[in-house]
């Protein structure tokens, strides 16, 4: 990670209310753990934003219960309507939650490999579940070269990890924009008090 990700990723560890380095050391954890905490975490810095760029910390209850990617109701609807993440990262996010739902629902997947899990499919259907975690501009190997595939096949749990770090670091930027949508509310709110003022 840059030295700007790991202060964007202090910044929302901060903002959830976890310990310092608690999303650094979930690639430490067995891959059922891994991918079931970092989910955890996306949900929970969505909901989080969603309350935050509202206003209203009381309806953060309210988001945690919500659905993560039901288009219609979920919190990643919620966010496109906000104007938060790009179609390419929410699509991420709905990848995770499609990862984590295929591994909690049933208990012996408990020990599951992520390393092995990728090797069981065909070449074309590992270039096809490790683009659902990519993106270009992220600090990931290019799956597109035969060299950055290889290297996602042999370490796909650290392919998965730089993306997810990546992505909470944006989600982290976001609520600077909601900081900022309130200051400029604020500021139309002020002037439309002085002017009404005025006119009195």
């Amino acid at each position: 990670m840059t030295p700007e990700e790991k202060q964007s990723i202090f910044d929302l560890e901060t903002k959830l209310v976890l310990p310092t380095g608690f999303c650094e050391s979930l690639l430490a954890e067995d891959d059922w753990s891994f991918v079931i905490k970092l989910h955890a975490v996306f949900e929970a810095a969505l909901s989080r934003l969603l309350s935050h760029h509202i206003g209203r910390p009381e309806l953060l209850d309210i988001f945690s219960r919500m659905d993560v990617s039901n288009t219609s109701t979920g919190k990643l609807a919620f966010a496109k309507a906000l104007g938060y993440l790009e179609d390419e990262e929410r699509r991420i996010i709905r990848k995770w939650s499609e990862l984590r739902n295929m591994l909690v629902h049933d208990v012996t997947n408990t020990s599951f490999d992520l390393k092995a899990h990728i090797e069981l499919l065909k070449p074309e259907d590992q270039k096809q579940f490790l683009k659902g975690f990519f993106m270009e501009e992220w600090f990931q190997p290019d799956i597109h070269q035969q060299r950055g595939f290889s290297e996602a096949v042999a370490n796909p749990k650290d392919f998965l990890f730089r993306g997810a770090m990546s992505l909470l670091s944006q989600l982290s930027s976001y609520f600077e924009w909601a900081e900022y949508d309130q200051e400029l509310a604020h500021q139309k709110w002020l002037k439309k008090m002085i002017q009404d003022c005025s006119e009195e």
